[in-house]
């Protein structure tokens, strides 16, 4: 059976038994029985589902895709087996009904790049890609400078975006300071960024394949921080 046929048949067979009796069965409910119990939308059910020894990742998926209470969620992501699940994480932030509580324990494991992938993604309903990058921001503000640094390579300064209020760490400015700067859409990303340090400004001066590319040459010498020595290279 599929899940839509799961589906059917819980309409069909379960939804309209007394509560008492949907409890009762899915503390000892198997097989389809079981993922039928996983379309319930009483959060006590979940509870009782998750009493159930044969209650497993494949239920708690069915469970994360169609339930849509938040209690019945925020029980179900209590045990950290299940929400460290990324079939499971997918669907929480898909779901519209995953709270603030919900998002924050499935973001927890994330690194820089999955939470950017949500943030700036289009798989993630609004508010979870709205939760996404404030766990970003805290996620990027934790990280080492060298951590920081190579975040940003990575993500060709795409992530920039969501840090706007930021001010990189001194440590994050002199990583940064060494790179040979070689792809136009970092260095793009860069001088777009407001406060970028004159350090890293006077890196990317020194690549002679940004330094080539005249509308870049131009953006350099213009940036409010480029510093003086290369405006003064710059116009010999």
């Amino acid at each position: 059976m599929h899940d839509l046929s799961h589906q059917e048949l819980y309409r069909q067979t379960v939804r309209d038994l007394p509560l008492s009796e949907k409890l009762h069965l899915a503390r000892g409910a198997v097989g389809d029985l079981l993922k039928v119990l996983c379309h319930d939308q009483n959060a006590e059910v979940i509870i009782a589902l998750l009493e159930n020894p044969e209650f497993g990742l494949t239920h708690a998926r069915i469970v994360a895709k169609h339930h849509h209470t938040a209690a019945g969620l925020e029980i179900l992501t209590r045990k950290p087996t299940l929400v460290a699940d990324s079939e499971i994480k997918t669907d929480l932030h898909r779901n519209h009904a995953s709270t603030e509580l919900v998002l924050t324990r499935s973001f927890h494991s994330l690194n820089l790049i999955r939470l950017h992938n949500i943030a700036g993604g289009h798989e993630a309903a609004e508010h979870a890609k709205l939760l996404a990058r404030d766990a970003l921001r805290a996620k990027f503000d934790q990280s080492s400078p060298d951590q920081q640094a190579q975040f940003i390579i990575t993500t060709e300064g795409r992530c920039l975006r969501f840090f706007y209020q930021t001010q990189f760490k001194t440590e994050t400015v002199e990583f940064l300071s060494k790179h040979c700067y070689l792809s136009f859409i970092l260095v793009h990303n860069l001088l777009i960024f407001p406060g970028l340090p004159p350090a890293i400004v006077r890196a990317i001066f020194r690549s002679p394949v940004i330094w080539r590319n005249l509308e870049f040459r131009r953006r350099i010498l213009g940036h409010t921080n480029c510093p003086t020595d290369v405006k003064i290279k710059g116009k010999t």
